[in-house]
């Protein structure tokens, strides 16, 4: 029951912080465009910060990532349990980041969008300001530097997974491993109470 518990409350308390506390490069795309695309431009911005966001870059997503881990650790109190749970809410995060993006494709598609069809940007939203997004800015900078050059397909894949991949983990053992403190804390804590 514990674990189920911990699954549900850490699951919201991520998607929570990340929607509230979300980045100002994807502010501005959110002000941008959200008038035409809804709410699921920025479910689909919230998941991908949280999912693909570097931590290290952005501190707030490492508080994030710690703040779920402590709520998992607290509410299991057992290692094993911890990393699970852990786990588990790590994979539906992107679990929901898949299904909010078909949302926003189906979204844009049955609004049949084009580059003339969106609205024009507001006042302040340049383009420095939208690359200085997460995820979004790291990717371009890589993409600009690979331009100078030939372009393939082969390179685009392996800039994405060179991009992406390593903040992905990181976010993994950040999660897990804070969990697991926190369940090792809890469970001190718990048996201390006990003993008195």
């Amino acid at each position: 029951m514990s674990k189920l518990l911990a699954t549900v409350v850490g699951v919201f308390l991520a998607f929570s912080l990340s929607y509230l506390f979300l980045p100002e490069g994807f502010n501005a795309i959110v002000k941008w465009l959200a008038p035409v695309l809804g709410s699921p431009l920025r479910l689909v911005l919230s998941y991908l910060f949280l999912t693909c966001g570097n931590p290290i870059s952005f501190p707030l997503l490492l508080g994030i990532w710690v703040a779920v881990g402590a709520v998992v650790g607290f509410t299991t109190c057992k290692l094993r349990s911890a990393a699970l749970t852990a786990s588990s809410i790590y994979s539906l995060s992107f679990c929901f980041l898949a299904l909010a993006l078909v949302h926003l494709i189906f979204t844009a598609r049955n609004l049949k969008l084009s580059i003339e069809s969106l609205p024009p940007t507001p006042p302040g939203l340049t383009l420095a300001s939208m690359l200085n997004a997460p995820v979004i800015g790291d990717i371009c900078q890589k993409v600009m530097n690979l331009i100078s050059g030939q372009l393939d397909m082969g390179q685009v894949v392996n800039l994405l997974l060179s991009t992406v991949v390593p903040s992905i983990i990181l976010n993994a053992v950040i999660l897990v491993a804070s969990a697991m403190v926190f369940a090792y804390i809890g469970r001190r804590v718990l048996k201390l109470v006990v003993e008195r």
